[in-house]
Order: structure tokens, then C-alpha cells, then sequence
């Protein structure tokens, strides 16, 4: 599906920074939160110019990991040793790397991993797992709403993603459970279980509409391709029918609300009311102050109306319930609703006996390991780990990406004894 102009463009890898270059590496407390519309428009043309580039990610030189010692520990190697040694010394079979989500985490670790120079007869199976036919470059999915891309454009499917990859394979199945201590995944509609020597959870996050009354039945998720079809859909209704003003209400101030809130507030103009409601006091918590400045210029300069402050006690098919903090509670009408608030893990990872956060995110090591299970790494948003200064990374492509990095270099590094 490349275009002749796009073959010609020099191929680079997406990521903002590349381990293979010292002069781009840098500690987790210099990443950048992603600004509204400067990190989107950085993807855009890396995305949509070079989306061949994806199975061209740039190589590595040297180990880091999300802590202020780019090394991972003399006793995590030691640990993962020994699990690789009584996994792998009693068959001659090549090493097993399973990943679990095609997001950015996972599809990048498995990327990140075909890059590394295995010996020859010791390369091992990647398999990455994923219930979707297609990897969503997510943070350009709203663009689907402002008609700047088409689906495919951001969607490119897994196997062609891995197309030329020797060792990884792309399987399509729902995980329905994860046995730690067997070492084994299961999979929907396969009898016999997946096995691994080194195992990446990467599955992301759901979106948690049941926390309010309605939101489930009357809300729009907006997280993969199929809900920005469907937001498409409704939204091109209204806009044949004879309602004036158009009244959306998105649920949740993070990046999504309000790249979302910002995308509708430019495509209906005039015709539309925009409102963005958030029981938090800011918009978009994990970013810098200069970056949430940014975003409330943005969503001022288009006439969105935004809440804060404010709890959403329930949803209906027409209207949203708002309960302010001096205790009045506001029927807001609306045509569209939007839910981009709190998200929740997955069932599987969720029942899975390892520590985790009030949020239910998986708390690992600074090398992405969990504690217990050295073979075992989690990436993006299930996982909570803290950069070198104390402070939590954050549930964003950008920090998925860089997380992939951390875990492909340490599952090599174990496996080959560095």
C-alpha cells in the first residue's frame, strides 16, 4: 500500500530515541510527555511517510533500563539464568519468546528482537499474540474523525509488520489464562498451550465503563479501530440530520479527551458543543505544565467547554449526570458520548498472582521484570514502574516504545549470557 513518494523516503526508525546512537540515549526522567499535537504531527510524518520503517528498527550497542544504572543487576542475571537453564537444558528445542498484545509494547519488543544477532541454531521462536488482525497506531486514531487518514493508513497488519522477520510469527487467538509456574499461555480455541522460556505481557488496558451507571450501554469507547469506525458512523449521522448544536460530552481529561475534544471541536465548528468533563483539578495529570497550558489554549481557542472537578454519577442514552463538588448535580443533554476516562487490565492479568496497584497495573522491577518471575517481563499500560527519579512513567505510546527497548535488550541479554 506504499505510495511511490513514500518508497523514496529514506527509512528511519518511528522511535524518538535509538540505544544504537549515544548521543540520542537518555535517562527516563528526560522523556517527554506527549504535548497535544506536537507528538501526534512527529508520529504523522514518521507514520505515515515511513510506515515500512516498523520493520526497520534501528539497532543497540549497549543495555539500559528504566532506572538511574543502565545495567540490568548482576542478581536479575543471575535469576533469569537459572530460569533459562531449567527451561532449556532438557530439550534441544530453540529458545521460546512469547508476547502477548500487538500495542506498541509488545509489537515493538518484538521487533526490537529480531534486530539482535542470535547464534546460529540458537535464534529463538518470537510469537506475538494478538485477538486483532491489525496493529493501531493509536495516537493518530482520532485523525480517522478529522478525516486526515484513512484506516489502513494508521492500521498495517501484523504479518506484514513481521513479513520479513526469520524468527517471529504473528498467531491471532484471544490469551484466556497465563500459567506462571508451568511456564505456559493459553489460548481460545487452541488445545495445547503455548510455551515459553521468556514471556512479555503487553495486553494494555479496557476500557472501565462499568464504574458508572449507563456508561457501558450509552458511552463510546475510543481505543481501537473498530470504535473510531463506529464514532465515524454516528457522527456522520448527526451531521445529516437536522440536530443544531450537535452536543458532544467526552468523559475523561487524559491525551485521548482531549486530542478527541479538540478533533470534534474542529470538525463541527459552529454547529457543535463540546464539553470535556474530569473529576481531577487539571486536565492530562501526567504531563508537564507547560504542556497542559498548551492544551487548555487549544480546547479555549475552539470553543470546548471544559469540567473539572466533577463526577460523573450516570450516563443515559441522551444526557450525562453531573455532580459538582458543592453538591448540585447538572443533566448535561448530549448526541454523542465519548468515555476515555480510567481504564482497567485485562481479566487475564488481572487474576494473575502478582503485586499490583490500586489501578490493578502489575508493579515491576526497574528492568520491567516481575518480582518472582524473572522470565517474565509486563510493558505499557499494565505495567507500573517507576523512573530513576521516583516518579511513575507514564501510560503513553511514547513510554511503551521506550519500555519495548529496555525488554528486548534484557530478554537478548538473557538468553546469550551477556
Amino acid at each position: 500500500n506504499l505510495s511511490h513518494n513514500a518508497a523514496k523516503v529514506q527509512r528511519a526508525a518511528i522511535l524518538p530515541s535509538c540505544p544504537g546512537n549515544s548521543a540520542l540515549l537518555r535517562p527516563l526522567d528526560d522523556l517527554k510527555s506527549p504535548s497535544l499535537g506536537g507528538s501526534s504531527l512527529t508520529f504523522r510524518s514518521s507514520f505515515l511517510r515511513q510506515r515500512v520503517s516498523l520493520k526497520e528498527v534501528c539497532g543497540s550497542t549497549k543495555p539500559f533500563h528504566l532506572s538511574s544504572s543502565r545495567f540490568i543487576s548482576a542478581e536479575a542475571r543471575t535469576a533469569t539464568a537459572a530460569a533459562s537453564q531449567s527451561t532449556t537444558s532438557s530439550s534441544k528445542r530453540n529458545p521460546q519468546i512469547v508476547i502477548l498484545g500487538g500495542g506498541f509494547g509488545g509489537l515493538y519488543s518484538a521487533l526490537r528482537l529480531t534486530q539482535y544477532p542470535w547464534q546460529q541454531g540458537e535464534e529463538p521462536d518470537i510469537t506475538l499474540v494478538d485477538q486483532n488482525e491489525r496493529f493501531v497506531f493509536s495516537p493518530l486514531l482520532y485523525e480517522i474523525l478529522s478525516k486526515e487518514v484513512e484506516s489502513w493508513e494508521i492500521a498495517p497488519s501484523f504479518s506484514e509488520l513481521l513479513y520479513h522477520s526469520k524468527t517471529a510469527r504473528f498467531l491471532r487467538a484471544a490469551v484466556d489464562g497465563i500459567d506462571l509456574d508451568a511456564k505456559t499461555v493459553h489460548l481460545s480455541g487452541r488445545a495445547e498451550p503455548l510455551e515459553y522460556d521468556r514471556l512479555v505481557i503487553a495486553l494494555g488496558g479496557e476500557a472501565n465503563c462499568d464504574m458508572v451507571p449507563g456508561a457501558k450501554e450509552h458511552s463510546l469507547a475510543f481505543r481501537t479501530l473498530a470504535d473510531a469506525q463506529t464514532a465515524l458512523a454516528k457522527l456522520q449521522e448527526l451531521e445529516k440530520s437536522t440536530v443544531d448544536p450537535i452536543r458532544v460530552v467526552i468523559i475523561g481529561g487524559g491525551y485521548s479527551g482531549v486530542e478527541l475534544a479538540c478533533t470534534l471541536a474542529d470538525r463541527l465548528g459552529n454547529r457543535g458543543y463540546v464539553q470535556l468533563v474530569d473529576s481531577g483539578d487539571r486536565i492530562m495529570k501526567t504531563s508537564s505544565d507547560h504542556n497542559r497550558q498548551a492544551a487548555l489554549r487549544a480546547l479555549k481557542d475552539r470553543g470546548a467547554w471544559v469540567d473539572l472537578n466533577v463526577v460523573v454519577k450516570e450516563v443515559g442514552p441522551d444526557s450525562v449526570t453531573l455532580l459538582y463538588t458543592d453538591g448540585q448535580t447538572d443533566i448535561v443533554p448530549a448526541n454523542l458520548i465519548f468515555w476515555t476516562a480510567a481504564s482497567k487490565v485485562s481479566r487475564v492479568v488481572a487474576e494473575l498472582p502478582l503485586e499490583r496497584t490500586t489501578r490493578g497495573q502489575v508493579i515491576t522491577s526497574p528492568t520491567l521484570q516481575v518480582p518472582g518471575y524473572p522470565e517474565v517481563s509486563a510493558v505499557g499500560d499494565l505495567a507500573f514502574v517507576q523512573g530513576s527519579v521516583g516518579e511513575p512513567v507514564p501510560m503513553s505510546a511514547q513510554a511503551a516504545m521506550q519500555q519495548a527497548d529496555y525488554i528486548a535488550w534484557n530478554v537478548w541479554a538473557s538468553l546469550t549470557g551477556r
